[in-house]
């Protein structure tokens, strides 16, 4: 549906209308940056401000009255005094009484509220603050949701391509859900569903989406929320951030300075959302990546338990069907760069009944069944209670083993996939023309500047993986194991059995036996 907007420079009426306090501050649009993106709007300085940590009060530089503050319970109760609002939570059920769920229902009213598309029929919902404010809201956001067919190929092989696709399957469910919700409500029908007078759109909730995602606050009473005005605040990292939001206590939002910092006119107030976030968040909740930022942090995964696994489906239950991996760089001792990482379906993939592992059905004191499992003889809380266990059984070293064989293939498929398009990608950052007619300014640039964030922890992450197999103390059983890599580039894991090593010795042979999948790795130690 086409959505009513209003230029910044009117957004002062409005902040004295709901009385929006402002201290020395003010709204400024930026205008482009080099590669011709939009960069938005933010908060500027007007004045000289400075906080020090001998400051009894902290210095505001706006104020929000909590009324104004989008949250759950806002919601609630802007739906007491709003039928068409009431009508659609209702409708929606648990989703309407979450905070996300709310506040998306409620943004749609908004928006169904100012459209040209529908004021000429019904007047949906009541006129509120909010009613006006998300007319300030941009026209589009730059995240990945919204990214063209093309754009979107240039994340193959990325930690996200696989999140951009659920993420879309999982608002495309939404918007039916709403619409199957909706349908029997009379005004829904006719303005949002029918075929002939319907403006709603997967579009529009895509939209609503992708504004709350990327201005959403987590405050300390509130909860998850949106804060109008202080939303328009920037990222920055580090030393740079010149502000934090706050909860008063008349339940307020506020902007204060941090404490021992000082803004000069014209310099831009940032806030933090996050410093440790990977680039990966970075980029798909917030559609930007920072100028300084140079490693991705963190990559996760999806990790799937062999076809041939007759424990498959327990597994994954027993998991909570979290198939996650997590690579993470970390600083170490020495300064250096170290990868680990964290997946609890791969410890669980790695160990089957031949080994001690066990499922069954237990009953629960109601009378219903629960899934039971069981290490040998001691009954397993959890996935992470698992891995306790297993570090502490003899079979723990061959079980790190096919842990880490099992995570090494994921990763060479991962970056063998990240690989592939390199080199047309790098062709098509020296084409100018190409790169103009074929992507938006910016968005080309920074899925460039991601790829190569991610290619470097991941070739890390493989190259530890190496390191770490080749590492692991090896039990009597098996008196060594160790991993090359051929001339292919393909793994080659090759054990020698003491049984052997007479014939060995005697023959001045050495007898080996090519793994080459985790499959190769389970079955042959499990042989042992």
């Amino acid at each position: 549906m086409k959505r009513g907007y209003l230029p910044l420079e009117t957004l002062p009426a409005w902040q004295h209308l709901n009385g929006v306090e402002l201290s020395g501050v003010a709204f400024r649009k930026f205008g482009f940056d080099e590669h011709g993106a939009d960069k938005g709007s933010g908060i500027v300085a007007t004045d000289t401000k400075s906080s020090s940590e001998n400051d009894a009060k902290p210095e505001i530089l706006l104020q929000i009255p909590g009324d104004l503050v989008l949250s759950l319970e806002t919601v609630q109760d802007y739906a007491k005094s709003d039928r068409d609002l009431r009508d659609v939570l209702e409708a929606m059920g648990d989703f309407g009484r979450t905070a996300r769920g709310a506040i998306l229902i409620f943004l749609l009213i908004q928006l169904s509220h100012n459209s040209p598309d529908l004021q000429s029929k019904h007047t949906v919902g009541v006129s509120n603050p909010w009613s006006e404010y998300v007319k300030f809201l941009p026209p589009s956001f730059p995240l990945p949701t919204f990214y063209t067919a093309q754009e979107q190929e240039l994340l193959q092989g990325t930690s996200i391509e696989g999140a951009l696709e659920a993420k879309n399957a999982s608002l495309e469910r939404e918007f039916d859900s709403i619409q199957e919700a909706t349908k029997s409500i009379p005004w829904c029908q006719e303005l949002w569903w029918s075929e002939g007078t319907g403006a709603l759109t997967i579009e529009d909730w895509k939209y609503i989406d992708a504004a709350y995602r990327s201005r959403m606050l987590d405050l300390p009473g509130s909860g998850l929320a949106m804060v109008p005005c202080i939303d328009m605040a920037n990222h920055s990292c580090g030393d740079s951030v010149k502000a934090l939001y706050e909860e008063d206590s008349q339940g307020n939002a506020v902007l204060q300075l941090r404490w021992g910092k000082t803004l000069q006119p014209g310099e831009e107030i940032t806030i933090s959302y996050g410093d440790e976030k990977p680039a990966s968040e970075m980029l798909f909740s917030y559609g930007f990546l920072e100028d300084g930022r140079t490693a991705a942090r963190e990559i996760t995964l999806n990790l799937d338990i062999p076809e041939d696994d007759p424990l498959g489906l327990p597994k994954r239950i027993f998991c909570q069907n979290d198939s996650s991996i997590r690579i993470k760089a970390a600083r170490s001792s020495d300064e250096a760069d170290e990868v680990a990482w964290e997946s609890d379906l791969a410890w669980v993939a790695c160990v089957n009944e031949e080994d001690g592992l066990h499922f069954g059905l237990a009953q629960t004191t109601d009378g219903g069944r629960e899934l039971e499992v069981r290490w040998k003889d001691e009954k397993i809380q959890s996935p992470r209670h698992l891995r306790e266990i297993l570090a502490a059984d003899p079979l723990w070293e061959i079980i790190q083993l096919r842990a880490a064989v099992l995570l090494l293939e994921r990763l060479e498929t991962q970056l063998g996939l990240l690989q592939e398009l390199q080199e047309p990608i790098s062709k098509i950052k020296e084409d100018q023309v190409a790169l103009e007619s074929m992507f938006r300014p910016g968005i080309f640039e920074t899925i460039f500047r991601f790829r190569n964030m991610e290619g470097e922890l991941l070739e890390k992450a493989v190259e530890d993986l190496i390191k770490q197999v080749r590492e692991i103390p090896m039990p009597p059983s098996l008196t060594r194991v160790c991993l090359d890599l051929t001339d292919h580039g393909t793994r080659e894991l090759s054990y020698w059995h003491p049984k052997s090593l007479p014939r060995i010795l005697g023959r001045k042979q050495r007898m080996e036996m090519k793994w080459k999948t985790f499959r190769d790795v389970r079955d042959k130690t499990a042989a042992l």
